[in-house]
């Protein structure tokens, strides 16, 4: 299902059609605590594999409570295919939606399904996914 909360969380950009739940997003969302990271510009192989969210900033945050991403390189080397997930809350019920299609990362960039998405960034096993309106931080996870 193609949602457009998915969509715009991908797109790292304001305007969710999800509006903001009664429950603030720091008692919802997971937080690392803030430590002096050394980001540097992400290649297509960092992206591979498993990613969990640890924080969410900027207006996303509100309608947000986790976030997975599954990124498989291709034989081209810059990209492959992705599917993600976001568990969203709004007025009713939290939901589960969904996004796949294909990911290429070219000059730092991320690209989803041919339009470019987010700055990628890496630190470790942690990935920064960020626009001017907000940023995703995930962690490499084991794939049961």
């Amino acid at each position: 299902m193609r949602s457009e909360a998915l969509g715009v969380l991908l797109a790292l950009s304001a305007g969710s059609c999800i509006a903001p739940s009664v429950v603030s997003s720091s008692g919802r969302a997971v937080q690392e605590a803030p430590e002096a990271v050394s980001w540097t510009p992400a290649s297509a192989d960092d992206l591979v594999g498993l990613f969990e969210s640890v924080a969410i900033e900027g207006p996303d945050a509100q309608a947000l409570a986790r976030v997975l991403y599954h990124f498989t390189l291709d034989g081209d080397a810059t990209g492959g295919v992705y599917t993600g997930a976001a568990l969203v809350v709004g007025d009713g019920a939290p939901q589960f939606q969904t996004l796949g299609g294909t990911w290429r990362v070219a000059d730092g960039r991320l690209e989803l399904d041919g339009v470019d998405a987010a700055r990628v960034l890496i630190a470790g096993e942690r990935l920064r996914l960020e626009s001017e309106d907000g940023a995703i931080v995930l962690r490499k996870a084991a794939l049961h």
